[in-house]
């Protein structure tokens, strides 16, 4: 699976693996597979490939609601805004990334189980901005989660950023601790 939490690859190999195939079929899929999978398009700019996996989604979550599989319907629907929201903020103009920037903070109040990475998002983008204070909000949302590496990495650099030179050493201390187990 695809997933941005593990060692990197080298891009020829996440080229090749970045496909639609490779979290199976969108209707049974794991959320962090496709929540990376639509990450991964956004952030390299493949619009063509970003469509294509949303279509993907919005037509799962409707096979899979006519199958009474209410929850898993909305989850997919849920998926696909999320990934729709950051993909514009990633490649739309400053007025869509701001509205894709809102979009992406209220959906972290939803039933989404992949909210992690919408959180994470946020968090890269308000670094992304300049905008640390906010980044730490949503980056301390996570810490505790999966991917603590990856939260303590942006802490660390959001409040050395912030001038908060203790709270910088303990985020990193975490972060090399995290990525070490």
């Amino acid at each position: 699976a695809v997933d941005r939490t593990l060692k990197p690859l080298p891009a020829t190999d996440l080229e090749r693996l970045a496909t639609l195939e490779i979290c199976g079929p969108a209707a049974e899929a794991p959320p962090h597979c496709l929540m990376n999978l639509g990450a991964y398009f956004a952030e390299r700019g493949h619009a063509e490939r970003l469509e294509d996996l949303l279509a993907a989604l919005r037509a799962a979550a409707s096979e899979v609601l006519s199958e009474g599989g209410g929850w898993r319907a909305e989850s997919l629907t849920l998926s696909a805004a999320a990934i729709d929201a950051y993909g514009r903020a990633k490649n739309g103009s400053p007025a869509e990334r701001e509205e894709a920037i809102a979009n992406l903070r209220d959906l972290t109040w939803t039933a989404l189980p992949a909210s992690i990475w919408v959180r994470w998002w946020l968090g890269d983008l308000y670094m992304e901005d300049g905008r640390p204070a906010d980044a730490v909000v949503y980056l301390e949302a996570i810490r505790g989660t999966g991917v603590p590496q990856v939260a303590n990495l942006q802490l660390g650099r959001a409040y050395s950023q912030l001038g908060e030179r203790e709270k910088a050493r303990d985020a990193y201390v975490r972060f090399l601790q995290a990525w070490e187990e």
